[in-house]
């Protein structure tokens, strides 16, 4: 015969684990707001220990881990946040932008074989919620940026970007471009650049404009222009390392070789990982 106290423990103890996860997702929600990665993560684990079926914290773990850069294991938190609550557009979302950054680091056959998981995901994320406005960027630029045997479609990234000019979202002319370049329509893209220029007003949010700009420059060996939009670039995210690596590129093409060298040390002094800077940095010394 059990004992009743201990059935009343048991009891109890059950009843306090809800109240416990909660307690710690707070305290790792916290640590992710100060960017204790490591510690959100172990704390995160912890909820989960506890609450296997937590789709919120298994999407804050996602995110921790892709802060980590551990982008295969974050692919694996936002998938089962997912599952576990399928009608949340933005799980869906996440989960198709930790499959790209993967996808990124991976080769050919391993692309191939993420790419429909990608496309799926960004497609459920814009069906769920059209007015999800990242999902909507993203799966344009998927159908953009991946081969026609990948899921790759102009016609459908073509509508996406119309969708966005409608109401009025800036990333809609900035797919549009792309499509352009994509279609070695470079005139058209160049005219719409100049375009749009006029329109960011130096809003930081669109650095990555610049970025793609100076290469459709460079691209035409307009080496100066490319390098001016590069250091604009730079002006407007001072704190990310990949516009210094995109100036030492223009640098470099122009035969500013000590130039380039800079902007990539300047690249790896914010981020000691950036493996684009460092091996041209590499290949330039040598």
């Amino acid at each position: 015969m059990k004992k009743p106290y201990l059935s009343f423990i048991a009891l109890i103890s059950f009843m306090y684990l809800p109240v416990l996860a909660q307690t710690g997702l707070d305290s790792a929600q916290k640590a992710l707001k100060n960017k204790n990665w490591q510690e959100a993560k172990t704390l995160l684990e912890q909820a989960i220990e506890q609450n296997e079926k937590n789709a919120r914290a298994h999407y804050l773990l996602g995110q921790c881990l892709i802060a980590l850069k551990e982008y295969d294991e974050a692919a694996d938190a936002f998938e089962e946040a997912a599952e576990l609550a399928p009608d949340s557009a933005l799980y869906h979302y996440r989960y198709g932008q930790a499959l790209g950054m993967e996808a990124q680091n991976s080769g050919v056959l391993t692309q191939a074989w993420l790419a429909p998981k990608i496309k799926s995901a960004f497609e459920r994320a814009v069906e769920l919620d059209p007015t999800l406005m990242g999902a909507r960027i993203a799966l344009a630029n998927f159908y953009v940026m991946a081969p026609g045997f990948m899921g790759g479609d102009m016609d459908k990234a073509r509508q996406q970007a119309k969708a966005l000019i409608r109401i009025g979202n800036f990333n809609g002319k900035i797919i549009l471009a792309r499509i352009y370049l994509k279609e070695e329509k470079n005139d058209s893209a160049l005219v719409l650049y100049n375009q749009m220029e006029k329109e960011i007003n130096d809003d930081p949010k669109y650095y990555n404009f610049y970025n793609t700009y100076g290469y459709l420059l460079l691209g035409q060996k307009q080496y100066d222009k490319a390098i001016e939009k590069f250091k604009k670039q730079v002006e407007l995210a001072p704190d990310k390392a990949n516009p210094y690596d995109s100036l030492g590129d223009a640098y470099r093409a122009a035969g500013r070789i000590e130039e380039a060298k800079a902007q990539y040390r300047k690249a790896l002094q914010i981020d000691p990982q950036f493996e684009s800077s460092r091996k041209k940095l590499e290949e330039l010394q040598n």
